[in-house]
C-alpha cells in the first residue's frame, strides 16, 4: 500500500521528518504512520528537480546543519536568500479566540426584541457611514452563525471580530462570556518579537499573532510487495545490495514521474463561475526517507522487513512566469495518481528481477499483489506480525504462562510464533535474525531463494501479453476497469495495464502501451458536444473530465453504455397501458384487507396508495422507494396476493441469497439470487413463465445485471417491479441506474418508518436520512447513545461493554443473534471486535472445544464450540439444509477431525425453524465460516434486530445494534442505525475523526462535550462529503445522448420526499403565497417559507387542504410567523410542511379499527399536549417550534407517562425555560429528554428511598456487600460445595467476571431446606443486585475514564486483554464503592484495616491485572500458578452468570445524559441587551 499524506501546519511534523530515524507503521496512511523508530536507518537525500532553482543539490545528503534550510522550504521560503515564494494560508491561534454561540444567540436576541432584522442591529456606530448597516460587520456574523449550526457551543471566532459584533449590538463583555475569558483571549492576538538590526542592536516589537494554517507540503511514501523485501533479506549480503539501489533507483524513477505529472501550478481563482489556468511547473523539492523495515511488533527488536520510501515535498513549484505557487491542484491530483504511481514501481522493479535475474513471479491469494513465486504465503504471512490478526497477539494480553500456553493452543495455534530473543543474540545483525525466524517457522530460506532463479525461463512466463490481451482483460465484466465503476481515467488504466503483465515494464512503455490499449473499440472515450456542435462544422469536442488535472481523460465501455440504452429505453417506453398483467381495484382491495386481517394490522395510508398504484397499473416496468422500516415486505405480500387473484406468477429476487430467502419467507413470493435468474437467463429459459419480477433491494442490483433482467423480461412479457432506497448502500459493481428509472416513470415511495418503537429513534432515523445529519446525532448524543471517547481503544472498550450488558438475560445464543449485534464499516473493526467478543467469551468459560483452521493466502480462523460464527459462502445440496451466504450460526460440536456441526435459525413463512448442517474442514479452509458476533455494514443490510429478552435485573434488552462508526459514509451510517427496533448505540472517538491539523488548529478540547461537539462536526462533514456519487451519474448523462424527457426529469432531487418529486405549477406557488401573505399580513416570514428549498411541496399541501376538509387556513393562522425567522431554522419551507401534514393527518386518518385506531389516539394525544405547551409558555414564540420539531410525539409519549406516573404536566412544562430551548439542534428533542429525565431521576430516587427499609435493597455496595456477607456468614458449607462457596476464605486473586472476586459465589437455594434455604434465597437476591451494580460500575469506569481509571493506563487493544480488563474495572469499582473511595489512587490512600482485609487483597490483584493488561508483553512474564481460569464447568455455571451481570445500561444512561446536559447548562442562558465598555 502506498499513499500521501498533507503534513498540515504543525511545525513538529516537519522536524519529526527530519529526524533521521523517520518512522512509520506500513500500510497506515495518515498521522498514524508518526509511531516508531526504526534501527539501521539511511541519511535523508535531497530530492526534486526544482531544488536546481532553490540552491541546493539534489542526490546530496541533508544534514542536520541544513535542517533550517529545509524547515525554510516547507514554510514557503528560498532556502538561501530568506525570500517568501509561497504564503501559506495564515489564521489566529485558537488562544485568540472565543466561544461564539451564546454571542449569536444574544445579537438575535436584540433584533427580536427590537423587531428589525439582523442588520439593522449591526449597524455604524460613528464615522461617515454612522447609522448604515454594515456589511462587513453582516459578513461577520453570518459566518460566526455558519460556525455555530456547524459546530454548536464549541464554535470559535477571533476575539477582535468576536468583540466588534459585541460593540454592535451594544452587549457588554460579561453579559456574554465570563469573566477575563475575551480579555486573555484578546491578549493573544498580538506577540512581542525581537527584532535585530544590521548593527547588531535588539529593540522589541508588537506584532500580530499568526499561524500558518494551511498545508506545508505532502509525505509521498511508496512501498513494495512484503516478497521483494523478504528476498532482499535472504539473499547474500552482495545480492541484497544489488537489489537494494534497484529498489532505490526504480523508486526514484517513479518519484520523477510523479513530479512529470503533478508538480504544476494554477493561476487565477477556480469555481464560482471561473476557471484557473494550469501551468507547467518546475518539479518538487524536498527530501528522501529509505526504511527496510516495518514498526517492530510487540516484543520485537526488529520489524518485518518491508522495503519503503517516504519522501516529503514542499507545497510549491515555480511556473515558467517565475512565481511560486502551491502544486497539483491542492494536492489532488498528487493522490489520484498515487495508485498507479504504486503499480508502476512494482511493474519496473519486477521488469528488473526478470531480465537480470529470471525472477518467477506469482499472483498472491493473500495479498492480490505479483508476489516473488519461490516465497509462500507461509513466509509473507510469517513476515507480516504488523497486520496480523488481533488473535496473534494473546501471549502480549496479560495471560499468565499457563493461560496463554492454554490460549495459543486453542485459539491462534500457528497464528503466533514466538521470534528468538534478541537478548540472547546480541551481535545478531537483522539479516541472521530474519533467517532464524524462518527457520524457527518451519521455512527455508535457501530453498526460497535458490528457487526464485529460473535460468532458463519457460516461452509463456517471458511472453508479455498483446494489446488484444489487455484490452479484453480490461474490459472483463468482474475485474476489468469497469468491474467496478461505470467510467475510469487514464491514471486508472495506467495502472491496470502495468499491473496486468506479470513480468512488469518500464513507465514510458507502460504509458505507451496503455494508449494502445485505450484505442481498442471496446473502450469508449467520455466527450460531449459543445453548443454548437450542431452547426456543421462548428463542432468541437470535449472530453470530459478536470481538464487542469494529469492523465483524467475519461472513458467507459461499450458494454455499460449498451446497458444504460437498454435500461432507459425500457423506462421510456413504460406505460400504464402497456402489458395485460394488472387486476382490478376491487381485487387489490380485497387484498390489502386479507393481509391486514391474516397480520393483526391494517395497511398505512400510503402502502395502501402504493398497492393500487402498482397492481392496477399495467406498466411493464415500476418502481418504488422503500425507506428503513416502511413495511415494504408487507406492501410485497399484499401485491403477491394481489396478482395471484388475478392468476398471475409472482417471483421474486435479490442480490443476496439471504436477502432473497428473507423476502421468500416474509412475503411469501418464491425467490432466488440476481445471479441465478442471470444464469436461467443465459443458459435456460430466461423468465418464461413469470409473470411478475420483484426485485428487491434493487438498489444493490448493478446495471448489467439490470439491463439483462429487462431484455428478457421484454422477451417473456413479465412486468418488473423494483423496490429499493437511494439512501441506502449502493451495489458493488458498475453502479445503478434505478434512482434515473425511478424518476422516468414516476414510481411511487414508502417513507414512514414503523421499525423502530421509540419516537425518539424514529426521528433520529428520519433526520439522518432527510440530510439533518447534526439533528440525528444531537438527538441520539442527548439519550446516551452517542458514545464519544478519546481514543479508538476506549469506544471499542466501551462498545464490548454495551455488547456484555445487551447480552444479559438472553435465553439462548439463537435469539440473541437476532436481537443483539455488532457491525463495522471495515473488515479490520469486524474482526478485532469479533476477536474481542471471543475472547470475553473464552476468559468467561463459555466456550467449548476448538480447532484452528488453515485459510488461503496463510490465514488462520480458530472456531469453538459455542462459538457464533457467520456462513460466508453458499452450500447447497438436496440432502442437507442449504447454507447461504449471510447465515449466523453456533457451532454445536467439533468432532476430532475437524468436521462441525453448525445451527442456524432460517425464516419461513409464519416464524423461523431451527437448522443444522456438518461441515467439513475443507468447507472452513477455503473460508467459509468465520465468526459472527460482528459483521460489516454491507453484510447488516436487510436485518432487523428485533428479538427482545428481559434481564435478571429486570431491564428489557435486544433490539439492539452497536455501531462502530469510523470509516462509515452516509449510506452505510443509515443502513447500520435502522436495523434496530430497540436502541442503537453509537461508538466513535477523537482519535478516529480528528487528525494532528484539527488538534494543532483546535487545541485539545477541555472538556467532554467539547469532545463530542468537535466529533460531531467530523460526523457531519463526512456524511455531507459522501452524499452523492458520480458513479450514480449514468455515461449517457455526460455523452448528452438522453432525449429531452429525461434530462428535464433529471433535474428533480431523485431522493425528495414523494410530495416533492412533481413539479409544481406557478399558479399553485401563486396561490400558496398569496394565501399566506393574506394570513400572515405581509410578515417576512412568507419570504423564508417561499425562497425555502421546499416550497413546491408547502405548495401542494396548502392546495390538497384547500379542497378537502383540512381547510389550511385555521392552521397558519396559529403560527406565528416569527419563528420562520429563527436562526435554528434551517429551512422555514420544511418547517411549514411539517405544521401542514399534521393538520391534514388529524383530518384524512382512516376511522379508527383494532390496532389501526393508535394513530388517532396519538394525533389526539400530541393535540392537548400543544395546547398544553401553548398554555405552560404563555405562546411563547419557541412553543411552535418544538411543536413542529421531529421529536414532538415522542415529548407527547413522555408526558402522558408522566401523567400517568402521578405527574403534573402543567408543572412540568412550566419548569423548562423557553429560551433555552431555543439554543438546541433539536428542540422538541431536548424537552422531551427533559421529562422523560425529571421523571425517571424522580422515580429513581423514590425507589431508593422506599425500597432502603427492606431487607434486601441498598443505594449501593457500601451497604450492599455487609448484607450479603452477613448473610452467607450464617450458611453452612454443605457435603457438596466448596468451602470457598459459602465462606470468606481465601480466593484466587486471579480476576474473572463481573463478580467481586473476593466474595463467595451464593449457593443454590434448592439445594437447601428450611431456614437455610430461605437465607440461601436471601443471598441469591442480595447477589443479583450486587452483579447487576458492579455491572453498572464497570459500564461507567469503562466509558467515562475517571482519574482512577487513567492511573491504569490506556485502554488495551487487544482482545482477550481487553476482557481481563473489563473484569479488573469491574472488581476495582466495587471495591471503591463498598469502601467510599473517591481519590484518584485506584485503592485509596491506606484506609485502616486495608492490608488485612480480603477484599483489598482481591482488588490489589485487580489493580495488578488491569496494569498488565495496558502494557502489552509483560504480563506473560508475572505468572503463577494461582492464575488459571476456574473449571470450564463452574466456569459455565458461575462466570457465565457473572459476565452477563456487566451493566445496568438504564442508570449509565440516565447518569451520562444528566451530567453532560449540566456541562451544557452552566453556560449562560438567554440573551442579554444594554451598554457596555468598549474592548
Amino acid at each position: 500500500m502506498s499513499w500521501v499524506t498533507p503534513i498540515g501546519s504543525a511545525p513538529e511534523q516537519i522536524d519529526y521528518r527530519l529526524g533521521q530515524q523517520h518512522g512509520c507503521v506500513v500500510g497506515i496512511s495518515g498521522d498514524a504512520q508518526l509511531e516508531y523508530r526504526t534501527d539501521a536507518e539511511r541519511p535523508l537525500i535531497w530530492i526534486g528537480q526544482a531544488l536546481a532553482d532553490l540552491g541546493v543539490e539534489a542526490g546530496t545528503e541533508l544534514t542536520p546543519e541544513q535542517f533550517p534550510l529545509a524547515r525554510a522550504m516547507m514554510d514557503g521560503y528560498h532556502p538561501r536568500t530568506g525570500e517568501q515564494l509561497v504564503e501559506h494560508k495564515l489564521g489566529v491561534p485558537v488562544e485568540a479566540k472565543v466561544p461564539v454561540a451564546q454571542l449569536v444567540r444574544m445579537i438575535e436576541g436584540v433584533a427580536r426584541e427590537a423587531k428589525v432584522d439582523v442588520s439593522e442591529v449591526l449597524r455604524h456606530r460613528q464615522g461617515r457611514w454612522a447609522g448604515a448597516a454594515s456589511k462587513r460587520m453582516l459578513d461577520m456574523f453570518n459566518r460566526a452563525k455558519r460556525a455555530v449550526a456547524r459546530q454548536g457551543e464549541v464554535a470559535m471566532l477571533r476575539a477582535d471580530h468576536a468583540g466588534q459584533l459585541a460593540d454592535a449590538a451594544e452587549l457588554r463583555l460579561t453579559t456574554v462570556w465570563e469573566p477575563g475569558v475575551f480579555e486573555a483571549a484578546a491578549a493573544k492576538l498580538s506577540k512581542t518579537v525581537t527584532i535585530t538590526a544590521e548593527d547588531g542592536t535588539q529593540s522589541e516589537k508588537v506584532v500580530d499573532n499568526r499561524i500558518i494554517v494551511g498545508n506545508r507540503g505532502y509525505d509521498i511514501t511508496l512501498t513494495l510487495p512484503k516478497s521483494f523485501s523478504v528476498l532482499r533479506e535472504f539473499v547474500d549480503e552482495e545480492t541484497g545490495n544489488a537489489l537494494d539501489v534497484i529498489y532505490i533507483e526504480e523508486g526514484a524513477a517513479t518519484f520523477g514521474w510523479l513530479e512529470t505529472n503533478t508538480a504544476y501550478g494554477m493561476r487565477g481563482h477556480h469555481g464560482d463561475g471561473s476557471t484557473a489556468i494550469k501551468v507547467p511547473g518546475n518539479g518538487f523539492a524536498g527530501w528522501a526517507m529509505i526504511h527496510p523495515a516495518a514498526r517492530p511488533a510487540a516484543g520485537r527488536t526488529h520489524g518485518d522487513p518491508h522495503w519503503h520510501v517516504h519522501y516529503t515535498v514542499a507545497n510549491m513549484t515555480k511556473g515558467p512566469d517565475g512565481q511560486w505557487s502551491t502544486v497539483a491542484a491542492g494536492g489532488r491530483d498528487l493522490m489520484r495518481h498515487i495508485p498507479a504511481a504504486a503499480k508502476l514501481l512494482h511493474g519496473s522493479v519486477r521488469h528488473v528481477f526478470t531480465q537480470r535475474y529470471g525472477i518467477a513471479w506469482r499472483r498472491s491469494e493473500r495479498t492480490d499483489q505479483w508476489e516473488v513465486a519461490s516465497i509462500p504465503d507461509a513466509a509473507i504471512k510469517e513476515f507480516s506480525q504488523r497486520g496480523a490478526d488481533i488473535q496473534a497477539m494473546l501471549l502480549d494480553l496479560g495471560f499468565t504462562e499457563q493461560d496463554a500456553s492454554r490460549s495459543v493452543k486453542r485459539m491462534v495455534k500457528q497464528e503466533t510464533r514466538r521470534a528468538k530473543e534478541n537478548s540472547t543474540e546480541p551481535q545478531s545483525t537483522r539479516r541472521e535474525h530474519y533467517r532464524q525466524r524462518a527457520l524457527d517457522a518451519g521455512l527455508d530460506p535457501d530453498l526460497m531463494v535458490q528457487n526464485a532463479h529460473v535460468p532458463v525461463m519457460p516461452e509463456e512466463a517471458t511472453r508479455t501479453p498483446t494489446v488484444l490481451d489487455l484490452a479484453i482483460a480490461l474490459q472483463d465484466a468482474e475485474r476489468g476497469l469497469t468491474a467496478h465503476s461505470r467510467r475510469f481515467s487514464r491514471v486508472d488504466a495506467i495502472a491496470a495495464v502495468v499491473d496486468a503483465l506479470p513480468n512488469g515494464a518500464t513507465h514510458a512503455s507502460v504509458e505507451a502501451l496503455t494508449d494502445r490499449v485505450l484505442e481498442h473499440n471496446g473502450f469508449v472515450p467520455i466527450v460531449h458536444s459543445s453548443s454548437d456542435d450542431n452547426k456543421a462544422g462548428m463542432g468541437e469536442r470535449h472530453q470530459l473530465g478536470a481538464d487542469h488535472m494529469a492523465n483524467a481523460q475519461l472513458y467507459t465501455t461499450a458494454d455499460i453504455i449498451a446497458a444504460e440504452k437498454t435500461i432507459v429505453a425500457t423506462a421510456l417506453a413504460s406505460h400504464d397501458d402497456q402489458t395485460p398483467i394488472r387486476v382490478s381495484k376491487a381485487t387489490a382491495e380485497l387484498a390489502a384487507a386479507t393481509i391486514g386481517a391474516t397480520n393483526g394490522f391494517a395497511l398505512s395510508t400510503e402502502q395502501r396508495r402504493e398497492l393500487l398504484n402498482i397492481v392496477t397499473s399495467g406498466q411493464a416496468l415500476d418502481a418504488l422507494i422503500g425507506g428503513p422500516g416502511s413495511g415494504k415486505t408487507t406492501l410485497m405480500e399484499a401485491a403477491r396476493v394481489a396478482y395471484e387473484a388475478g392468476g398471475f406468477v409472482v417471483a421474486g429476487t435479490s442480490t443476496q441469497g439471504v436477502a432473497a430467502q428473507n423476502l421468500q419467507a416474509a412475503s411469501g413470493i418464491p425467490s432466488r439470487t440476481v445471479a441465478q435468474w442471470r444464469w436461467r437467463i443465459d443458459n435456460g429459459n430466461g423468465l418464461d413463465g413469470i409473470d411478475v419480477l420483484i426485485v428487491d433491494e434493487a438498489g444493490m442490483t448493478h446495471d448489467r445485471d439490470r439491463a439483462a433482467l429487462y431484455q428478457a423480461a421484454q422477451a417473456s412479457g413479465t412486468k418488473i417491479v423494483e423496490i429499493f432506497d437511494p439512501k441506502q448502500l449502493r451495489g458493488v459493481g458498475c453502479g445503478s441506474m434505478i434512482t434515473v428509472v425511478h424518476q422516468m416513470i414516476d414510481g411511487g415511495a414508502l417513507l414512514d418508518n414503523r421499525r423502530q418503537a421509540d419516537e425518539d429513534e424514529r426521528a433520529a432515523v428520519a433526520a439522518w436520512r432527510d440530510g439533518n445529519y447534526t439533528e440525528a446525532l444531537t438527538s441520539w448524543a442527548d439519550r446516551d447513545r452517542l458514545i464519544i471517547g478519546q481514543t479508538s481503544q476506549d469506544t471499542t472498550a466501551a462498545m464490548l461493554a454495551t455488547w456484555i450488558d445487551q447480552r444479559i438475560g438472553a435465553p439462548d445464543p439463537h435469539t440473541e443473534m437476532r436481537g443483539l449485534l455488532m457491525v463495522a464499516s471495515t473488515n479490520e473493526q469486524v474482526d478485532r471486535l469479533n476477536a474481542s467478543a471471543q475472547a470475553i467469551r473464552e476468559v468467561q468459560g463459555e466456550l467449548g472445544h476448538g480447532r484452528t483452521y488453515d485459510l488461503p493466502g496463510g490465514h488462520t480462523v480458530h472456531l469453538h464450540e459455542n462459538d457464533h460464527v457467520l456462513v460466508r459462502i453458499n452450500e447447497r445440496n438436496t440432502d442437507d439444509p442449504d447454507a447461504l451466504n449471510g447465515y449466523r450460526g453456533v457451532i454445536d460440536h467439533i468432532d476430532d477431525t475437524g468436521h462441525l456441526t453448525v445451527t442456524w435459525t432460517r425464516a419461513v413463512p409464519g416464524g423461523h425453524t431451527r437448522e443444522s448442517r456438518t461441515f467439513d474442514p475443507s468447507y472452513v479452509a477455503k473460508g467459509g465460516l468465520t465468526h459472527g458476533y460482528a459483521l460489516t455494514v454491507h453484510k447488516s443490510q436487510g436485518l432487523n434486530i428485533d428479538k427482545t429478552w428481559t434481564g435478571e435485573d429486570d431491564q428489557q434488552r435486544g433490539g439492539a445494534v452497536l455501531f462502530h462508526a469510523p470509516g462509515a459514509d452516509n449510506r452505510s451510517f443509515l443502513v447500520a442505525t435502522s436495523r434496530h427496533t430497540q436502541a442503537v448505540w453509537t461508538f466513535a472517538s477523537q482519535q478516529d475523526f480528528e487528525t494532528s491539523q484539527d488538534i494543532y488548529l483546535l487545541g485539545e478540547p477541555n472538556s467532554t462535550f467539547a469532545r463530542r461537539r468537535r466529533v460531531i462536526t467530523k460526523m457531519v462533514e463526512r456524511a455531507a462529503d459522501t452524499e452523492v456519487n458520480a458513479n450514480d451519474r449514468p455515461v449517457l448523462v455526460d455523452l448528452k445522448k438522453l432525449d429531452g424527457r429525461f434530462a428535464e426529469r433529471r433535474a428533480l432531487d431523485p431522493d425528495a420526499p414523494m410530495e416533492e418529486r412533481l413539479p409544481v405549477g406557478a399558479e399553485q406557488r401563486a396561490f400558496a403565497e398569496e394565501l399566506l401573505r393574506d394570513i400572515w399580513n405581509g410578515h417576512p416570514g412568507v419570504d423564508a417559507v417561499k425562497n425555502g428549498k421546499a416550497f413546491g411541496t408547502v405548495a401542494r399541501l396548502i392546495g390538497r387542504m384547500s379542497s378537502s376538509a383540512a381547510d389550511p387556513r385555521n392552521t397558519l393562522a396559529r403560527i406565528n410567523p416569527e419563528i420562520m425567522l429563527r436562526p435554528d431554522v434551517q429551512d422555514a419551507s420544511r418547517l411549514l410542511i411539517a405544521v401542514l401534514k399534521r393538520a391534514e393527518s388529524r383530518t384524512t386518518e382512516p376511522a379508527p379499527s383494532g390496532a389501526g385506531s393508535t394513530p388517532t389516539r396519538e394525533a389526539q394525544m400530541r393535540d392537548q399536549v400543544a395546547d398544553l405547551l401553548r398554555e405552560a409558555w404563555d405562546d411563547h414564540p419557541n412553543t411552535d417550534v418544538v411543536i413542529a420539531g421531529s421529536a414532538f410525539a415522542a415529548l407527547a409519549q413522555n408526558l402522558a407517562q408522566a401523567a400517568d406516573s402521578g405527574y403534573n404536566p402543567r408543572d412540568l412544562l412550566a419548569g423548562i425555560d423557553p429560551e433555552v430551548v431555543g439554543g438546541k439542534q433539536n428542540p422538541a428533542a431536548f424537552v422531551a429528554w427533559r421529562i422523560r429525565t425529571s421523571t425517571t431521576t424522580a422515580a429513581s430516587v423514590t425507589s431508593t428511598v422506599s425500597e432502603s427499609a427492606g431487607p434486601h435493597h441498598a443505594a449501593g455496595l457500601e451497604l450492599l456487600i455487609p448484607s450479603y456477607e452477613r448473610t452467607m456468614a450464617r450458611l453452612q458449607p454443605r457435603a457438596s460445595e466448596s468451602p470457598q462457596a459459602v465462606t470468606n476464605g481465601p480466593k484466587e486473586n486471579r480476576i474473572y467476571g463481573m463478580w467481586p472476586s473476593w466474595l463467595p459465589h451464593p449457593p443454590k437455594p434448592t439445594a437447601r431446606e428450611g431456614r437455610e434455604r430461605a437465607l440461601a434465597a436471601a443471598a441469591a437476591t442480595d447477589a443479583k443486585r450486587i452483579r447487576a451494580r458492579v455491572a453498572h460500575l464497570a459500564r461507567t469506569a469503562a466509558r467515562d475514564r475517571p482519574e482512577w481509571v487513567e492511573q491504569l493506563g490506556p485502554t488495551p487493544e487487544g482482545a482477550a486483554q481487553t476482557a481481563r480488563y473489563l473484569a479488573a474495572l469491574a472488581n476495582l469499582s466495587a471495591y471503591r464503592e463498598q469502601h467510599q473511595i473517591t481519590t484518584p489512587d485506584p485503592l485509596g490512600e491506606g484506609l485502616p484495616g486495608h492490608q488485612a482485609n480480603a477484599g483489598y487483597e482481591a482488588a490489589l490483584a485487580a489493580e495488578q491485572q488491569a496494569r498488565r493488561a495496558t502494557k502489552p508483553g509483560s504480563g506473560a512474564t508475572e505468572s503463577s500458578a494461582s492464575e488459571r481460569p476456574p473449571n470450564r464447568q463452574a466456569a459455565q455455571s458461575e462466570s457465565m452468570k457473572d459476565v452477563h451481570e456487566m451493566q445496568a445500561f438504564l442508570k449509565a444512561q440516565q447518569t451520562g445524559a444528566a451530567r453532560r446536559r449540566q456541562e451544557l447548562h452552566r453556560k449562560p442562558q438567554g440573551p442579554e441587551q444594554g451598554p457596555r465598555h468598549g474592548h
